[in-house]
């Protein structure tokens, strides 16, 4: 987020809290208080950036780059605060105060961790989704997929071009959901699968520790479960 003194406020993708820069605005949403600017040049980094070369070289802000792990500027620490800090900060939104949390759980792995993806196809290539959701943005490795899921990729990336995945007018591509559950041959093309966690391990983490809890209270006591989702519970 950019805001500069005494003006409006700007998001920029490319940016970490902390980084000093000169932007360009580049659009303003109608009756909203918020626009959208780019990174011209940064002056002064975020203690918190990454010293090292980026894991994932389709990372970037270009119109045909990928835009799926926007935080890798970012040392994993510095993203495990800003997520303890979002969830702070919307639980004291709501209820009006501060709110006593346990510790963030770090992943034992950074990367190459999901086990569900969803990849975008014009018949000619395959990736993710690009700026805003309106390129197509061509993609040869994934850092965080597990290597299973990853050879499901190579093993679609290797059959193209297929003008039959070209998707009809106005569609820009198809999509496709796939996981380590499935075969190449067996992935369909717009069709959702059920939701899964995506980080294996640290789905087993939740399981145990939730079985944890449980097992002390009487097995017929009312238990309300708030998740709202589908899978595990």
């Amino acid at each position: 987020m950019v805001k500069p003194d005494g003006g409006p406020t700007y998001f920029a993708r490319g940016v970490w809290p902390g980084d000093e820069g000169t932007f360009r605005p580049e659009s303003w949403e109608a009756g909203q208080r918020y626009g959208f600017a780019s990174l011209v040049a940064l002056q002064r980094p975020s203690p918190a950036r990454r010293s090292e070369p980026l894991p994932c070289p389709h990372f970037g802000t270009g119109d045909d780059q990928c835009y799926g792990c926007p935080w890798m500027i970012a040392s994993y620490e510095a993203q495990l605060q800003q997520k303890e800090h979002r969830v702070r900060y919307e639980l004291s939104r709501q209820v009006g105060r501060e709110l006593p949390l346990l510790p963030i759980w770090p992943a034992p792995q950074s990367l190459a961790y999901r086990r569900r993806a969803q990849f975008k196809t014009d018949g000619r290539a395959i990736g993710y989704a690009g700026k805003r959701g309106l390129r197509l943005a061509p993609i040869d490795a994934c850092a965080i997929l597990t290597p299973e899921l990853h050879a499901r990729f190579e093993s679609l990336k290797v059959q193209l071009p297929r003008p039959e995945w070209e998707a009809p007018p106005p569609y820009i591509w198809n999509f496709i959901d796939i996981d380590e559950d499935q075969e190449a041959s067996e992935v369909q093309f717009n069709r959702r699968l059920p939701f899964k966690q995506a980080n294996a391990t640290q789905n087993r983490r939740m399981q145990e520790w939730l079985r944890e809890k449980l097992m002390p209270i009487p097995r017929h006591a009312p238990i309300i479960e708030l998740f709202a989702g589908s899978g595990n519970f």
